[in-house]
């Protein structure tokens, strides 16, 4: 008999349905309803936080807003340094990803294109899994323009600013100059950050389901203060010119032109060669963001004799018509191994033709008369051995060694600028003592510093003058002296035309390696001022190791002319004080 279901039919007369089929199923279902559950409560209170974090992180955005870095500008208001807004590309590599992840070669090979760049290493940086990379910064208008028509996926542009330098090179060192993030890195730029630099502002973003950005909360930039420093821009053209056309007749391992206001410091020019175009960093060799005005020590030779012979002067130690020996060019002396030697031989000459005919011997002699401890004492008034204090980074000290450091040849080497070191800057401050009626001025650059509304935050204040020399000596026998270097010394021939200068030369033989003069290598210099009756402009040209065509090497020779040409221009665009000189008619 078969087998047969012992539960009794419905009313219908249908079988009733399974039970342990039933109970299965609704377990089941109560299983993934508390599953889901779990999961619900989860997600809403145990990682709420979390969760609500990240797609607050994913919406809102915060960035910072760069201020505008403050102008650069001459005395009189001319620019040398401002800040233009320049097109930055970046990339989105997630949304790229996203909408179009079989473009992506595509993509990187037109940002090749038009940006000048690899294709490869654009690829690359699109398959990042980032949100935003920088593609370029500080692109030109023109390559995003040609990008913008292109209506690529997840290529964008955010305006930044960049620095530019409307005279070029002119003044690279001095200015100095920013990297791609406005960090300065030399010169006026790195020693005025505080100013210019400028506050950040801030903007708090919403970005929207296409990963637009709105603005929510937004806190302005404070823009930088301007700058105004003392350089004239057209006198420092007349400086840059006269190193180029140095250039041209004459190789060099570097050159440096400073041109200085007599009564106030105020540098009116500073130019140097090898310079740098700040326009252009990415091609300049990071050793020329130096400047040499104030970084290159070097032994000053004959242009020093003026801060001995100048002193022995004003206390009577020498008169001007007094007579010194001088060895017939050649004079042994206690303490060297090597006689002192002039470049030309001379007997008897009195100091006033010392100076102008650069005898070595001359003016160790009255170095000699002078007595050690007189000459370190001057020599500190002059400003050797410390700071001027310019407001430029990196100034050096030079080297003054104290009296218990010297030898018994220190007082026959210093009177003709041995055994000491001096900074380009520091010469010309010194010198400029015989422009300014005895008194030494510190060399500066800042003229102000103004924010945005014409309110003055920083002004030059410097150092009181000091009194290094009576004026009556600098006005008489001192001045005598520097003029007669130019009349018919060492400097014959860099008279400016129709103009009175006074000047001294200076040809100092480089030491080697060994400690041992070089006898082919040579700093030659000229450092001078006019007009004589009332000083306009103290000029220092420094040229290292000149080879000129024509074979002249001294400071007469290479450095003087270059002078010369600085002066006859720069007193014309100045004031208008001095005529220009006349044009030579060209040759038929």
């Amino acid at each position: 008999m078969p087998e047969t279901d012992a539960s009794p039919p419905s009313p219908d007369g249908t079988l009733p349905a399974r039970r342990p089929a039933a109970r299965w199923a609704v377990g089941a279902l109560a299983g993934l309803l508390a599953v889901l559950a779990l999961r619900l409560a989860t997600l809403q209170i145990l990682r709420h936080g979390d969760l609500a974090g990240r797609a607050e992180r994913q919406q809102e955005r915060d960035r910072d807003v760069a201020p505008r870095r403050g102008e650069i500008v001459d005395r009189s208001g001319r620019a040398l340094a401002v800040t233009l807004s320049v097109p930055s590309i970046y990339a989105e590599p997630r949304r790229i990803a996203k909408e179009c992840p079989k473009a992506r070669g595509e993509i990187a090979r037109r940002l090749a294109t038009v940006l000048g760049m690899d294709a490869r290493k654009l690829q690359a940086l699109l398959r990042e899994d980032k949100s935003f990379v920088w593609v370029k910064r500080q692109a030109l208008d023109a390559q995003w323009e040609r990008l913008k028509a292109m209506k690529i996926p997840g290529i964008g542009m955010r305006p930044e600013p960049k620095r530019f330098y409307p005279h070029g090179a002119a003044a690279g060192p001095l200015l100095g100059l920013t990297g791609v993030d406005g960090q300065p890195l030399a010169g006026q730029e790195l020693k005025y950050q505080a100013f210019l630099k400028g506050t950040p502002g801030h903007e708090d973003l919403t970005r929207d389901a296409r990963g637009r950005g709105i603005v929510r909360e937004a806190e302005d930039a404070l823009n930088g203060a301007s700058l105004a420093v003392t350089l004239d821009a057209g006198i420092q053209e007349v400086a840059e010119q006269a190193l180029d056309n140095l250039l041209k007749t004459c190789k060099c391992k570097s050159a440096v032109a400073i041109v200085m206001d007599p009564p106030t410091g105020e540098i009116l020019a500073m130019a140097s060669r090898p310079g740098f175009d700040p326009n252009r960093p990415s091609g300049s060799n990071p050793a020329l963001l130096q400047n040499p005005a104030t970084l290159l020590c070097y032994e000053p030779g004959s242009t020093f004799k003026p801060f001995i012979i100048g002193p022995a002067l004003a206390e009577g130690v020498v008169r001007s018509d007094e007579k010194i020996f001088c060895q017939n060019g050649a004079w042994s002396v206690p303490g060297r191994k090597k006689p002192l030697h002039d470049y030309h031989p001379h007997g008897w000459l009195t100091v006033t033709d010392v100076v102008a005919e650069s005898s070595n011997i001359g003016a160790a002699k009255i170095g000699q008369k002078m007595g050690m401890p007189r000459i370190y004492e001057y020599l500190r008034k002059f400003g050797f051995g410390q700071k001027t204090g310019i407001d430029l980074p990196g100034e050096q000290s030079g080297i003054l060694n104290p009296p218990a450091k010297w030898t018994g040849a220190t007082i026959y080497s210093v009177p003709m600028g041995h055994e000491i070191a001096v900074t380009p800057i520091q010469l010309l401050a010194a010198f400029n003592v015989f422009a300014n009626q005895g008194l030494w001025v510190q060399p500066h650059l800042l003229r102000d510093i103004q924010d945005a509304e014409g309110k003055v935050l920083k002004s030059w204040d410097p150092v009181p003058p000091r009194r290094v020399l009576p004026a009556a000596s600098v006005r008489g026998p001192i001045l005598e002296a520097l003029k007669a270097v130019v009349e018919h010394g060492t400097a014959k021939g860099a008279q400016p035309k129709g103009i009175s200068s006074a000047g001294k030369t200076g040809t100092a033989q480089k030491l080697g390696k060994n400690g041992q003069y070089l006898h082919d290598a040579w700093v030659s210099s000229y450092v001078c001022f006019a007009p004589t009756d009332v000083p306009r402009m103290t000029v220092l040209v420094v040229v290292d190791e000149p080879h000129n065509s024509k074979g002249g090497y001294t400071g007469g020779a290479v450095a003087a002319p270059v002078a010369k040409e600085i002066l006859e221009c720069a007193l014309h665009l100045r004031d208008r004080e001095a005529p220009l000189p006349p044009v030579a008619a060209p040759k038929s």
